[in-house]
């Protein structure tokens, strides 16, 4: 079967031959010479020269050199051009006896997509055109590399290069190592982590020349060197003290015009070896691309997010907190706390961000090595405790200097204590996938004191049970698995594309609150729904008003504007008439917090008076049952409400007073007081009475 190269030259080349002899600056025919299994195919092109002149050594008529390799036209193909061409930008290494031009700035193979080789005729007239104009660099288009590039890639944190430079005048002497890379036989140099000897230079002040081809000797280098201000001298002393082996990192400032706004900075490798260390003996010199190590300032160049010195607090490293881990380390936090004390089990790895070799470890750990080897600093920090069993000095240390703190340990315990642990003026998002993997949730509050997430997790019900997955997952139970022994081999059944559709969608919400470093002063709630059945995923997003806090009775009872809201409405349309009703949320009796959501009417069989209100009973226990098991308890009942005469005020009366007592004796033994609410045409206040039960 012949080569993609022949049939092409067999069917397509003489139409091709006899469109580029007729463009108007082809001087010649083109000419084609074949060897081995690639061909060349040479052009003259004539070169329009500006009206002041050429800015460099062009000629009227260039000779240019299109090289066709044995996979053409599957393959790009490489444009080249007389060895002592001028030195300007955009012309690439040396390719034997020639220059190779750089046509495109983007990938050759997207460029030569839907393109013809008359296409790069034409490219290649434009290109002579500007180069004798000067204009190879547009304005809108600053590209010019180094053009020394070699196999062994050099891997150096150029932040603190250029610090220790600055500190040794333009030079910092180091070690590098080289290390085997798995997926291949070749190999990199880590500067700073070896012993091979290794020179580091930078040169401060901006050079616009140009380097156009790797330097083959040593003669070669120190010319280069010399190119772009460094002392030819000094370097040459620094060769000489090499024994057989050497590495020189270089460093020169270009222009913004040359390099553009984003980095003007441009390193090239060269290393030196020798059979032995006389002074006669002959350097062998490879060059060597430098890659800047990654570090937080090029996340958050590349990550669009600039949130520098940024402290997160992350509780729980299971699958959603360490996808939010990575997310933020990825996007350049400086600073990550990780509080988790769970240890990674096989089963984990069905959706965790951690890898078999984790096994065993504490997530915590394991996951903050992971980010800390991104950067090679330690900018995350595991600590492998109960969050709720840390010591007070040291949840004080860990959560004062926070910015926020996330919480993603799907602990209903934590949840619940995060009101009375974490500081008042703390942000806190709150985040977790419902089981069956049918919506994740995220919960935020700017402070504690206005709303805690047990609040509007108690809010999300409310405001969508009739939200199919919310209902879905209140009352269907989880489908789990059983995966060796103990209650932590067990696992919700969801798959990993799932869990990471939540995830991404989680921590990009996180990112950019956490970026914008301006926290919104009132709470909301967002909910990502996913459904499988016709793969759609669509989210919606429940403001919160601040909820009232009313303290009493050693209790705290917020209430939510809704609520407060709905009891107006009834009580309004019960007028003159008193009327009342009960209050729905949920109760913290350990804690001693009511979070009040939602108030219903009061039952058929009430009795309403002007100056009287008697609540009745008909249907409401068992609405309440039915209310309890819909939510799976997370709603329930949980006090009274009942309207005034207008302008009559909102304090208990004296028949208030005897019912409420009444009630607490009743709730005693729960441990539940009676929670009432009192509302006039003007006002409303809530009351809270408890009966004390007598340890005796």
């Amino acid at each position: 079967m012949d080569l993609p190269i022949k049939t092409w030259l067999k069917k397509v080349w003489p139409a091709e031959e006899h469109l580029i002899s007729k463009l108007p600056f082809i001087t010649t025919k083109p000419g084609l010479v074949e060897y081995d299994n690639s061909s060349y195919i040479q052009i003259q092109v004539k070169v329009p020269m500006p009206a002041n002149g050429p800015v460099c050594k062009i000629k009227n008529e260039e000779s240019v050199t299109i090289a066709l390799e044995a996979n053409f036209p599957e393959s790009q193909p490489i444009v080249l051009i007389r060895r002592d061409f001028p030195a300007v930008p955009h012309l690439s290494s040396r390719i034997e006896i020639y220059r190779r031009i750089c046509l495109t700035r983007r990938d050759p193979r997207d460029w030569w997509v839907r393109k013809t080789l008359i296409d790069v005729v034409r490219d290649v007239y434009l290109w002579l055109c500007d180069a004798a104009a000067g204009t190879l660099i547009k304005n809108d288009d600053p590209f010019e590399p180094l053009i020394a590039s070699g196999t062994t890639p050099v891997e150096l944190a150029i932040e603190r290069a250029k610090e220790e430079c600055a500190k040794h005048e333009g030079s910092w002497t180091t070690t590098s190592q080289e290390i085997r890379v798995k997926n291949g036989e070749s190999s990199r140099y880590i500067v700073g982590k070896g012993n091979v000897p290794t020179q580091v230079w930078y040169q401060q002040n901006e050079r616009a020349e140009l380097w156009i081809d790797p330097p083959m000797r040593k003669e070669d280098v120190l010319e280069m060197m010399s190119l772009v201000g460094f002392d030819r001298e000094r370097v040459n002393y620094w060769i000489g003290r090499g024994k057989t082996h050497l590495l020189m990192v270089v460093g020169i400032r270009r222009k913004i015009d040359v390099l553009g706004k984003w980095g003007t900075d441009e390193w090239v490798a060269f290393e030196l070896k020798r059979k032995e260390a006389k002074e006669m003996c002959k350097w062998d010199v490879r060059t060597h691309m430098v890659l800047e190590s990654f570090s937080p300032s090029i996340a958050r160049l590349t990550s669009g997010f600039q949130i520098k010195d940024k402290n997160v607090v992350v509780i729980g490293g299971g699958a959603l907190g360490s996808e939010i881990c990575e997310s933020l380390a990825r996007s350049g936090t400086s600073h990550l706390t990780l509080i988790d004390n769970d240890i990674l089990q096989p089963h984990n790895l069905a959706r965790h961000t951690l890898g078999p070799e984790d096994i065993g470890e504490y997530k915590a750990d394991a996951l903050a090595k992971k980010i800390n080897s991104f950067y090679g600093v330690e900018i995350c920090r595991g600590m492998h405790d109960d969050f709720l069993c840390i010591s007070a000095d040291e949840r004080h240390k860990v959560l004062e200097s926070a910015d926020c703190l996330v919480d993603c340990s799907a602990s209903v315990g934590v949840q619940a204590r995060l009101g009375d642990l974490v500081p008042a003026k703390k942000p806190i998002i709150s985040g977790f996938q419902i089981d069956g993997g049918r919506a994740t949730i995220l919960l935020y509050s700017p402070n504690v004191q206005c709303a805690e997430p047990a609040m509007l997790e108690a809010i999300l019900i409310t405001a969508m049970l009739d939200s199919s997955a919310i209902a879905q997952w209140l009352k269907e139970p989880a489908t789990r698995v059983e995966l060796g022994g103990g209650c932590s081999a067990i696992s919700s059944i969801i798959p990993s594309s799932v869990i990471k559709l939540g995830a991404g969608w989680l921590a990009d919400r996180v990112l950019r609150m956490v970026n914008s470093g301006v926290w919104l002063t009132n709470p909301f709630i967002e909910i990502l729904q996913y459904d499988p059945l016709v793969g759609k995923v669509h989210t919606k997003k429940v403001d919160v008003d601040i909820p009232f806090l009313v303290m009493a009775c050693g209790w705290r009872v917020f209430t939510t504007a809704y609520a407060l809201a709905k009891v107006k409405e009834y009580a309004g349309s019960a007028l003159p008439n008193e009327t009342g009703g009960v209050m729905i949320g949920r109760l913290d009796r350990q804690r001693r917090v009511a979070y009040i959501t939602e108030a219903w009417k009061a039952p058929k069989d009430s009795a309403s008076t002007r100056t009287g209100f008697s609540r009745g009973l008909a249907g409401l226990k068992n609405r309440i049952a039915i209310l309890e098991k819909d939510t799976n308890e997370y709603l329930s009942y949980v006090g009274e409400w009942h309207s005034h005469p207008p302008c009559s005020g909102s304090a208990l009366s004296s028949v208030d007073s005897r019912t409420a007592k009444r009630m607490a004796a009743e709730l005693a033994n729960d441990r539940i007081p009676a929670v009432c609410l009192i509302l006039d045409t003007q006002n409303w206040d809530t009351h809270v009475v408890e009966n004390k039960i007598d340890a005796h």
